[in-house]
């Protein structure tokens, strides 16, 4: 999945789409339903997930762990 930029006009568009809930639209004779979904960047949400992984590995082949990072583990579901 790739990130489109858009211009104001664009987003303006999609807000009036958004908020005034007029999500079926015509294009080329043909009706399509648009929704919108709230994403959160998957960068950040991978590196804190390889860091508990990482952790998580230490913990159970070394035996080095911290309370704070098995509370993290548990909250995040990696343990």
């Amino acid at each position: 999945m790739s990130m489109m930029k858009l211009n104001e006009n664009e987003i303006r568009l999609l807000r009036t789409i958004i908020e005034e809930n007029n999500s079926i639209i015509e294009l080329d004779n043909k009706h399509y339903y648009l929704s919108a979904i709230e994403i959160h960047e998957p960068n950040t949400q991978n590196k804190t997930t390889s860091k508990l992984e990482e952790k998580k590995r230490n913990l159970l082949n070394e035996g080095k762990f911290s309370i704070d990072d098995v509370v993290e583990m548990i909250d995040q579901g990696v343990l």
